[in-house]
């Protein structure tokens, strides 16, 4: 029951953002792309900020890669079991920077991690400010690629 429901919340989702995206003009795929990444990452957030409750950082911080890493790792299993070309040479360069951007800032997280220091800028370690300073200006070429409105 519970499956029908959240596939039912789903669809009206998908049918909410695209409403959304034709009245905004922003375009679908530039609206759903943020909106589709907040939808997905909650039982993240939720189970990170348990864990950080708990003061178990490391689980936090694993989830969080951890559940990156294996959607990155569905683009090769995608490869691996559709015919043809790659994926990504498949798609539009609004997908493939999509796709580029998330693995440039899971680099600099992991980067961040391994080499870890204590000097930071206002609250945030330097890998924080190049992530943020890198996810602006990924958004700002995504806005560029992003297409005709309502497309």
């Amino acid at each position: 029951m519970l499956a029908l429901l959240i596939l039912a919340a789903g669809y009206l989702l998908s049918e909410t953002g695209a409403a959304a995206a034709a009245k905004t003009g922003l375009g679908s795929a530039f609206f759903g792309a943020p909106l589709l990444a907040v939808a997905t990452s909650l039982p993240e957030i939720s189970a990170m900020v348990g864990a950080v409750r708990l003061r178990r950082y490391e689980m936090a911080i694993g989830d969080v890669f951890g559940t990156n890493l294996f959607n990155a790792a569905l683009l090769f299993l995608i490869d691996v079991l559709a015919p043809g070309e790659p994926v990504l040479m498949q798609v539009g360069a609004f997908s493939a920077f999509g796709a580029l951007l998330g693995i440039v800032l899971t680099v600099i997280f992991m980067a961040g991690v391994i080499e870890r220091r204590d000097r930071t800028i206002p609250c945030m370690g330097w890998d924080s400010l190049a992530a943020l300073v890198c996810y602006g200006l990924g958004v700002a070429v995504l806005w560029s690629l992003r297409g005709p409105p309502g497309g």
